[in-house]
C-alpha cells in the first residue's frame, strides 16, 4: 500500500469506526461548579442544538461482614453535562473532572476531528478554569466486517488462537491486551464480536483501541496536543497492524 504502517497510514474512505474519542481529565479549582459548566454551549448556539443533559455519576460502596456483603450508595450526584451536536454527529461531556469528545459514524478525518476537540477543549478551560491535565486518551471502536465461512486469520492478525486439535469455530470470544509503548503511553486493546445487524453478511468484529498517558501539565500547554498527536499515532499503528491487507481493502 505504499506506506510503513508505523509512521504514515493509508486513507479509509469508509474506515470501520463506529466511535471516535479524545478525553482530557483535569483538576479543576474548588469554586469552580455545574453551574460554570452548564454555560460551555452558551456560545456556540449554531453547534450544539439540543438542550444539554446532566450527568450524574454514582458511587458505591460494598462492606463484608460476618452477616454478609451489602451495598450502600449515596444519591446520584450531578457532575457535568452532555452537549450533542447533529450536524457534526459530535457529543461533548463537559464535567468536573475534564472534557470528552466524541464523533460518531461516518467518521472521515482525524486532523479535523482532534482540531474540533483543540477548539472546544479551549472554550472548557475558559468556563472552569483547570489548574493541570493529568491524563490524555484517544480511542476508537472498530466494526469490522467478516463474511460467512471467513477464517479469522484471513481479517485480524491480533486475535484468539484455538489449539488445531480443538474445533475451530467460535460462538463467541474476548481478548484484552495491555500494551506499553516507549513514548510512556498505554494502549489497551479490546477485541469481541459485536451485534449482528440485517446488513451484516455475518458476526462482525469490535476492535476497541484505547491510548492513554498520564500528564502533569498546564491546561493551555502545547505538549497536550504533542501527546494527542503521539497517542493517534499509536492507536494506528496498531489498527493497521492488527489487520490483514485483505480486511482492509474493503474499507478503502
Amino acid at each position: 500500500m505504499g506506506v510503513d504502517l508505523e509512521n504514515s497510514f493509508p486513507n479509509l474512505p469508509n474506515c470501520p469506526i463506529v466511535e471516535a474519542v479524545i478525553d482530557i481529565r483535569a483538576v479543576l479549582p474548588t469554586n469552580t461548579g455545574i453551574d460554570e459548566l452548564g454555560r460551555f454551549g452558551e456560545s456556540l448556539p449554531d453547534l450544539f442544538t439540543e438542550p444539554p443533559a446532566a450527568r450524574q455519576s454514582l458511587q458505591a460502596e460494598i462492606k463484608v461482614d460476618a452477616e454478609g456483603a451489602r451495598m450502600t450508595a449515596p444519591p446520584f450526584v450531578p457532575d457535568g453535562f452532555i452537549f450533542r451536536a447533529p450536524s457534526e454527529l459530535l457529543v461533548a461531556q463537559v464535567r468536573l473532572d475534564g472534557f470528552t469528545l466524541s464523533r460518531l459514524a461516518p467518521y472521515h478525518s482525524g486532523d479535523a476531528f482532534a482540531q474540533r476537540a483543540k477548539d472546544l477543549w479551549e472554550r472548557y478551560v475558559a468556563i472552569a478554569h483547570p489548574t493541570k491535565v493529568t491524563r490524555i486518551a484517544v480511542r476508537n471502536v472498530n466494526r469490522i466486517a467478516t463474511r460467512p465461512g471467513e477464517d479469522f486469520q484471513s481479517v485480524i492478525l491480533t486475535g484468539p488462537e484455538i489449539a488445531r486439535a480443538l474445533p475451530q469455530s467460535l460462538l463467541n470470544f474476548f481478548m484484552r491486551l495491555t500494551i506499553p509503548d516507549a513514548s510512556g503511553a498505554i494502549a489497551t486493546v479490546t477485541e469481541t464480536f459485536g451485534s449482528q445487524e440485517p446488513t451484516d453478511l455475518s458476526t462482525p468484529i469490535i476492535i476497541d483501541i484505547d491510548a492513554s498517558r498520564e500528564t502533569d501539565l498546564a491546561a493551555d500547554s502545547d505538549e497536550i496536543w504533542d501527546i494527542l498527536n503521539t497517542l493517534r499515532k499509536l492507536k494506528n499503528r496498531i489498527f493497521f497492524n492488527s489487520l490483514t491487507t485483505q480486511a482492509l481493502e474493503r474499507y478503502r
